[in-house]
């Protein structure tokens, strides 16, 4: 009774068809990200930088229309339209950009995420936190080492990690629409 229950209230939320046509469009940007990935970058790119101006714009509309946390709407705001515009008027310069600095903060992710991982296995969450911990540390030091020393090599692999995490989503995602259709 509850999964029903839950599942005909998440179709409220996200009917099926719509859940069906973000899978399909996740696989589709997956498989052009890993079939022509500099192509496929140059063409995201702007759009994000369109995007990220927009998005940037409203932050700063939103700031009259709800003065609550005014100066970070502002900031999020100059920094969406700074940043947008670099995307959209540099597509090339914006692509690699966008990049390596994704590779960067993935870097990082996995050397904070490893380090909360070690701190909790010392704290009662086991050895298997502990492991886990140590391999996201490990990981995030590759990461990192290669965004210093081969910074084109670890920028290039970008489109193909996107690529397959959008094919994952993707078909997650048909997953989940059949199963919100029953």
């Amino acid at each position: 009774m509850t999964a029903v229950a839950t599942t005909q209230s998440q179709e409220k939320f996200f009917p099926w068809w719509l859940v069906l046509i973000e899978g399909i469009a996740a696989i589709i940007l997956g498989l052009m990200f890993l079939i022509w990935p500099a192509k496929t970058s140059l063409v995201v790119a702007p759009l994000l930088g369109l995007y990220w101006m927009f998005d940037g714009i409203f932050a700063i509309v939103s700031i009259f229309l709800d003065r609550t946390a005014w100066g970070w709407k502002l900031f999020i705001g100059i920094i969406g339209i700074l940043a947008g515009w670099f995307l959209f008027t540099s597509p090339v310069v914006g692509a690699f950009t966008l990049a390596i600095t994704l590779v960067w903060i993935l870097g990082f992710m996995g050397l904070f995420s490893g380090i909360a991982k070690l701190i909790q296995a010392f704290q009662g969450g086991g050895w298997g936190a502990g492991l886990l911990g140590a391999l996201m540390i490990f990981l995030g030091l590759v990461i990192l080492n290669s965004a210093l020393t081969k910074p084109i090599i670890s920028t290039a692999t970008v489109p193909y990690v996107i690529g397959f995490g959008a094919l994952f989503f993707g078909v997650s995602a048909l997953f989940m629409a059949f199963r919100l259709k029953k």
